[in-house]
């Protein structure tokens, strides 16, 4: 995620926020709380990603599928872990 993106996101979830972020306290304070924000926006992707990636891990999993069915979720799960890896 970007800065952008989780200026965004704060603004979706509660524009005063960000009110409070940029004009409560200097540009070093609002600096502060935006590196804050996207070290647990960061969090929240991984867990995000580390949950779906068991989901597709455990449907890969099943009896029923055919082998390029399988391959297919396998290469999703490599996919979804490698987005972390940026």
């Amino acid at each position: 995620m970007t800065r952008d993106d989780i200026t965004r996101l704060v603004i979706e979830a509660d524009g005063r926020i960000t009110d409070y972020i940029n004009y409560d306290f200097g540009e070093e304070v609002a600096l502060f709380y935006i590196e804050e924000l996207e070290r647990f926006a960061a969090l929240v992707a991984a867990a995000e990603r580390e949950a779906i990636g068991n989901i597709v891990l455990d449907y890969a999993g099943r009896d029923d599928l055919s082998a390029s069915d399988e391959s297919l979720l396998k290469h999703l799960f490599d996919l979804i872990r490698a987005r972390g890896e940026k």
